[in-house]
């Protein structure tokens, strides 16, 4: 949740002091495959000297093969690329192998990864300013991608644009910076500009209200009381507090997860979404007829409403 809550704040400071934020997910084509044994073994310092691990990288790297069976005949194949499979320092050498290109960040541009997810966020003062430093920026990381061996997803590749904070009284006059949506390109390929993408589990839209990700956990929660059509019903299975215990440990966890960036403050109509999805599970759970009052039923099973659940997180996250 780290790494939503910087992502939020850096929006947040862009969209203060500009009229347009830009703000794209990138994704990598196979990215743990692609590491190339020889960078990490030239260029992976020894000793604890920057806070990295001590050990022998060519021990570890290098001289690595694979061997398997063709009929009778035994074939050895040369590996010179890839993280170890199940390996603990996976992880470390994926970061090290992909913090050259999280040091691109400047004034103009805020990089943000995610193992193999990377946040682009760039401020800009208009709409042409903001095409022209987004189309720099994206050659730029592009390039230094390739330098790495790394190809990035274009069609998993989405962009957000969100309005300055600034130009709020003139939206609601009508009088909106933007007039058409920028148009930004990576390798020569349009970015698909959306009102909100999934990022690390959650969906973020470009007025920053939490709608569409509120909306998405009405889907979830569907999907997560399909498992309990088989194990309980109006008069058998399972008993309640065991169906409290899987509610607490199981779906209350899944539909709040996140809720430390999107759990601050609710509209009339988000609360009131938020009662019917968790209606949905208090039903199931308590076996009730379908006409009783949603607040009576969080009293009998002992449930806060959700909001206010996702609210404390909020606040203590």
């Amino acid at each position: 949740m780290v790494s939503l809550q910087v992502l939020q704040v850096n929006v947040n400071h862009s969209r203060a002091g500009h009229s347009a934020a830009f703000r794209t997910a990138k994704d990598t084509n196979s990215d743990f495959l692609c590491i190339q044994d020889p960078y990490v073994v030239d260029g992976f310092p020894l000793g604890d000297a920057h806070g990295y691990p001590s050990f022998s990288s060519n021990s570890y790297l290098c001289s690595r093969t694979v061997s398997f069976n063709i009929g009778s005949d035994l074939v050895t194949v040369g590996v010179c690329q890839g993280c170890p499979q199940g390996s603990v320092l996976a992880p470390h050498l994926w970061n090290f192998y992909f913090n050259d290109i999280l040091c691109l960040n400047n004034d103009q541009m805020i990089l943000q990864a995610y193992a193999d997810d990377l946040a682009l966020i760039i401020a800009a003062s208009s709409r042409k300013n903001l095409e022209v430093t987004v189309s720099a920026s994206l050659d730029l990381l592009y390039s230094h991608l390739q330098n790495l061996n790394l190809q990035v997803a274009s069609e998993k590749t989405l962009a957000v644009v969100f309005r300055g904070t600034q130009n709020k009284n003139r939206q609601k006059r009508g009088l909106a910076t933007l007039k058409r949506t920028p148009i930004f390109k990576l390798n020569n390929r349009t970015i698909r500009t959306v009102d909100s993408l999934k990022y690390l589990g959650i969906f973020i839209d470009n007025q920053f209200n939490w709608n569409d990700h509120i909306t998405f956990l009405r889907s979830k929660m569907l999907g997560i009381i399909k498992n309990f059509h088989s194990v309980t019903g109006p008069n058998w299975g399972t008993g309640v507090s065991l169906l409290k215990h899987w509610y607490l440990t199981v779906i209350q966890p899944s539909l709040l997860f996140g809720a430390a960036v999107w759990g601050g403050s609710f509209t009339k109509k988000q609360i009131n979404t938020l009662h019917s999805i968790q209606r949905i599970a208090l039903l199931k759970i308590s076996k009730g007829y379908r006409t009783c009052p949603t607040d009576a039923l969080n009293v009998i099973l002992g449930f806060p409403p959700l909001h206010v659940v996702a609210n404390g997180l909020f606040i203590k996250f």
